[in-house]
């Protein structure tokens, strides 16, 4: 195959609107379950959950990056990441909720990259592309990530 790329840009994730009795509802769980493990003699889980619950709280009000995804010879490129072919398995193009990638690594620390595609990117050619180096197979979200998205976060 000649050296092609295919390129988009998209948010990372999409920008969801929170009222603040969202917010109050984060932090309360997140106290009642930092004081029931006080309660419970476990301090420094108490202390986590806060920690954790700020950081998640901190996390939200970020506004998404917008970033650059790549498909090309050498493998698939998120911001300044390159993922080699050699290091993914397969691969997977949902398109509910919205339009996704769905990369099989081989990593253990990141086993399923999920990728948003831009409305612009030629779903039949990103397919035809990706499976001269990795197989298709049906992938899906993890439900954890599924019951993030669905409580907002």
């Amino acid at each position: 195959m000649a050296h092609f790329s295919l390129t988009w840009k998209a948010f990372e994730h999409a920008e969801k609107q929170r009222t603040p009795d969202w917010y109050w509802s984060v932090g309360v769980v997140g106290g009642a379950l930092a004081l029931t493990s006080i309660l419970f003699d476990n301090v420094l889980f108490g202390v986590f959950i806060i920690l954790g619950t700020a950081t998640l709280l901190l996390q939200t009000l970020r506004k998404p990056r917008h970033i650059e995804f790549e498909v090309f010879h050498k493998g698939v490129r998120i911001a300044d990441k390159l993922h080699l072919y050699a290091t993914l398995e397969s691969f997977w193009v949902t398109s509910t909720p919205e339009p996704r990638l769905l990369i099989k690594s081989k990593k253990r620390l990141a086993p399923l990259l999920v990728l948003p595609l831009a409305s612009e990117v030629d779903i039949e050619l990103l397919e035809d592309t990706l499976l001269e180096f990795i197989d298709e197979e049906e992938l899906h979200l993890p439900v954890s990530q599924i019951a993030m998205e669905y409580l907002g976060f």
